[in-house]
């Protein structure tokens, strides 16, 4: 079992706090606020590390495993400063496949969606007698390969599809993950334009083309707009086309551009079994944005098939018959 300090010790620590300790040996702790380490229990505490200690440690240990999903660029730009090589850094959950640690590959009932999309969606794949290894997806804006990710379930089970992510900074991580998939890395814009700005926020998930949409967020001061990048475009049908053939599942967040992707979308051309796309918030009622989307896709002969305020799942309209089954 790999020797580990885990770097970060908030919510996603928390989350996965039992999962951790079953995959590995956590011989260090350490957290930027030392409030965070103070409420360790006493047997954790002991082993608290400050980080500027990291560097002189007499601490053995593999890796410096970091938890946390925000600020890792500026960590691991930190760390490199003190001297610890790449090779000693590594990121959750990239570093381990969940399954792992309970002995099961794939492990049916695990999801890695943010609220079990993925279960969802593989009760309607059941319905409509996709087998995993002929499924396809397309997933737009991925950010993580795994953590949150609507298609990693189906990956695991031997579907593979196209990964379309602006960002340029994710894209290493994503690759190592998904080595079967084809991976992009542009952005979908409808215009003619082959380089749009990305604004790229200190909160990653919250990266968009649209200025606006970051800065319209609630306690966006926190999470402000850090760097902006020029990357090249891709339409969205150039995106279908690539696949080559039917798509079963669209998996959708680039925050704030979904709208204008879905709109520019040939239906007539390309129609996915399933698509999964962004409802943020209470949508009908104070989001027209996500209203829009909706009303979109029903205008194109889609059911919206669940919604958990902050996804909704549609499924085409001819497979009705088979969704009414799946009630039953």
């Amino acid at each position: 079992m790999d020797k580990v300090i885990l770097y970060g010790l908030g919510k996603n620590y928390m989350r996965y706090e039992t999962v951790l300790e079953k995959m590995c040996l956590i011989v260090g702790y350490c957290d930027s606020d030392v409030k965070k380490i103070a409420l360790l229990p006493w047997n954790k505490r002991k082993k608290a590390v400050l980080i500027e200690d990291l560097s002189s440690t007499d601490i053995e240990y593999d890796y410096i495993l970091i938890t946390t999903s925000l600020y890792i660029s500026e960590i691991v730009k930190t760390l490199n400063e003190m001297g610890i090589d790449n090779k000693k850094i590594q990121v959750f959950p990239y570093w381990k496949e969940y399954s792992m640690i309970w002995g099961v590959w794939p492990l049916k009932g695990v999801s890695y969606s943010g609220s079990w999309e993925d279960l969802l969606i593989d009760s309607i794949r059941e319905k409509l007698k996709i087998p995993y290894k002929q499924m396809r997806y397309i997933e737009l804006g991925v950010m993580d390969p795994v953590h949150g990710s609507n298609t990693y379930y189906f990956y695991m089970r031997g579907a593979s599809g196209i990964l379309v992510e602006a960002n340029p900074h994710l894209i290493s991580n994503i690759a190592g993950m998904r080595e079967r998939d084809k991976l992009l890395n542009r952005a979908i814009y409808e215009g003619e334009d082959s380089k749009v700005t990305l604004h790229i926020s200190k909160s990653i998930g919250l990266s968009s083309l649209v200025r606006e949409h970051i800065e319209g967020n609630p306690g966006w001061e926190e999470f402000p707009i850090v760097e902006d990048i020029s990357v090249s475009t891709i339409h969205i049908n150039d995106v279908f086309e690539m696949l080559g053939g039917e798509c079963d599942l669209l998996a959708i967040d680039i925050e704030g551009y979904d709208l204008e992707a879905l709109s520019a979308l040939d239906f007539n051309l390309y129609r996915p079994k399933i698509i999964i796309a962004e409802l943020n918030g209470e949508y009908l009622a104070e989001k027209e944005y996500y209203r829009k989307i909706v009303l979109l896709l029903q205008s194109k002969g889609y059911i919206l098939y669940a919604n958990n305020i902050c996804n909704g799942i549609f499924v085409d309209q001819k497979y009705e018959y088979d969704l009414m089954m799946l009630e039953m």
